[in-house]
């Protein structure tokens, strides 16, 4: 292991490899003990001219320096081994790595360079401030996505913010699309969206508004993506991990770093459907103290929302409160009903019950 350690670090700039030695050097034997080599070379190299994963967003030939060239089996913080990647965005990319510390698993979501993004320090950060600092009795305190922790990273262009929240299944919108494939295909061995499991949805994102108004936090971003299910059996992480040891993901290699295609998560084996639903994603967050506003790094009061969410006073430049988060769960709720019922050949939309929804809730 240790001529591995050697070999790996070898291959880092000085301040990437300075990344392994952050800790008191007593703790890292025993933490570099627990490293994997995922230094298998049997993958599928991909063609460097076909835009993939966050290639294909708009702006990334002038945005693609301030990303992290991330690797995996990269250790950041002499904590968190990267595993694999998860998934992409305009401001971050996500990785599923190995809490060494703590044996567990963990997501790591590594901003774009801050310099860049235009501020200090990720406005995401202030808001979960506010939100541990909630009433822990409160029951929508479990109903919103848990920080662990964050980290910075020096970077070939300057810092970047690293947030570590704990491992959750796809988004509501994931689950949307495959039942719309399976729909289509005549697949009945995955769990269909019913009128129950909406009102458990519905019951979880009211849960955490309420709670995040305790904190005088407004989202302004409630959509089907930011919606997420916890894992209920960590089998399917360590599935991936085993995946990429033994058949790596394929890559491909462009301006001295690899992308690579991101994993999805599947379902634990004879599962009835997903964990609870999560309120997540406080990167767009709102605070409607101006004392807390001032003092933490919030972002301002402009045009905010997806278009297709964006509640009436926005648009219209008037004074908002907390009532732009129901309005975007009301969008969701009839994009929903008009999008995702149909029948597979007639692709007509089907009435929702939704009184039997609301009495569940």
């Amino acid at each position: 292991m240790s001529k591995f350690i050697r070999k790996q670090l070898g291959k880092l700039s000085p301040s990437r490899a300075l990344s392994f030695v952050r800790r008191p050097a007593d703790k890292v034997p025993q933490l570099l003990t627990s490293l994997k080599d995922f230094s298998n070379a049997n993958f599928e190299r991909l063609d460097p001219k076909i835009p993939i994963e966050e290639e294909t967003l708009p702006g990334y030939d002038q945005m693609w320096p301030y990303y992290y060239p991330v690797r995996i089996g990269e250790v950041f913080a002499c904590r968190y081994q990267v595993v694999g990647k998860l998934g992409f965005g305009m401001t971050a990319t996500t990785w599923l790595a190995r809490d060494l510390k703590h044996s567990r698993y963990v997501v790591l979501k590594i901003y774009l360079e801050s310099r860049f993004l235009g501020y200090r320090e990720p406005p995401e950060i202030a808001a979960y401030e506010c939100l541990n600092a909630g009433p822990k009795d409160h029951p929508g305190r479990k109903a919103i996505r848990r920080l662990l922790g964050w980290f910075t990273i020096m970077g070939p262009t300057g810092k970047h913010y690293c947030l570590v929240h704990p491992p959750l299944w796809g988004s509501l919108s994931d689950w949307l699309e495959t039942q719309k494939s399976c729909i289509c295909t005549g697949c009945t061995n995955f769990p269909r969206v019913t009128a129950h499991m909406l009102a458990v949805i519905l019951r979880q994102i009211f849960l955490a508004l309420d709670y995040a108004k305790e904190c005088d936090i407004v989202h302004t971003d409630i959509s089907a993506n930011n919606v997420m299910f916890e894992i209920q059996d960590n089998s399917v992480l360590e599935e991936i991990e085993r995946a990429e040891l033994e058949d790596p993901m394929p890559r491909k290699e462009i301006h001295g770093r690899f992308i690579y295609q991101s994993y999805l998560i599947p379902l634990p084996k004879n599962a009835a459907g997903p964990g609870l639903p999560l309120l997540c994603d406080f990167g767009e967050a709102r605070c409607t103290q101006k004392e807390l506003r001032k003092k933490k790094e919030f972002l301002g009061d402009d045009i905010f929302q997806p278009d297709i969410y964006r509640a009436p006073e926005v648009c219209l430049g008037m004074r908002w409160g907390f009532e732009v988060d129901i309005w975007n769960v009301g969008c969701m709720g009839v994009l929903y009903a008009l999008d995702t019922r149909f029948t597979p050949t007639l692709k007509v939309p089907i009435i929702f019950p939704w009184k039997k929804c609301f009495r569940e809730i």
